[in-house]
């Protein structure tokens, strides 16, 4: 019998609901793990290379990469910098659901809200958000 993939195996895995809670606690820094490996291996340099042009220690940058550190958003920010890109944090929402909050045009608000805020201008109030 052939075995499952990685993928068929977490799938499966996922359905047992203690084990989602401890998947999903993790899923932010796995994504940024796999961001900072993607952009490194897209500019084609090694660890070494990326610890010169940003003076964090290889050994570190090898801690973050395996998930062995903690790094701070500045740490984040200067790899990235490092690498010619600049960082992006975003919240979403974890599910649509049925609560107004979540409302599509409700969402939209929120959202012309964050953008405004990022171009450094102010947010009208609009009552009827729901």
């Amino acid at each position: 019998m052939m075995s499952k993939n990685f993928r068929e195996t977490l799938n499966e895995q996922l359905k047992n609901p203690e084990f989602k809670i401890e998947y999903d606690a993790f899923s932010a820094e796995y994504q940024l793990i796999n961001a900072i490996l993607d952009a490194r291996k897209a500019a084609n340099i090694t660890q070494k290379q990326l610890a010169e042009m940003t003076g964090i220690a290889q050994s570190d940058i090898s801690k973050i990469e395996n998930g062995n550190a903690n790094p701070s958003l500045k740490t984040i920010e200067r790899i990235a910098s490092g690498m010619g890109m600049t960082l992006r944090v975003e919240f979403v929402p974890a599910k649509v659901s049925a609560d107004p909050f979540y409302s599509e045009n409700n969402l939209a608000h929120l959202r012309r809200g964050i953008n405004a805020l990022n171009a450094g201008k102010g947010v009208e109030h609009e009552d009827n958000l729901v």
